[in-house]
């Protein structure tokens, strides 16, 4: 099953939209973008960096289009 690797919970959220659940591994509360594939495990990043870690070798991290369209247009304002 693909890994959803998500950002822990904060308030506010870091995007209105976001969906709220919980990381498969350690049972945190984390949230991810509402256009994220819905057959993914979620995980927090403390748990993905921590099973990166033991496989010692780089991991193949992917993200959808429309996620590359929103930090496209966010560091587009950042930088204009």
């Amino acid at each position: 099953m693909p890994i959803l690797i998500c950002k822990t919970l904060t308030m506010p959220l870091m995007f209105p939209d976001n969906v709220v659940g919980e990381c498969a591994e350690c049972g945190c509360a984390v949230q991810h973008r509402p256009h994220a594939p819905p057959d993914c495990a979620l995980q927090c990043m403390d748990c993905f960096a921590e099973e990166a870690a033991k496989h010692g070798k780089p991991v193949k991290v992917d993200m959808t289009d429309e996620t590359k369209r929103e930090l496209g247009a966010i560091k587009r304002k950042l930088m204009s």
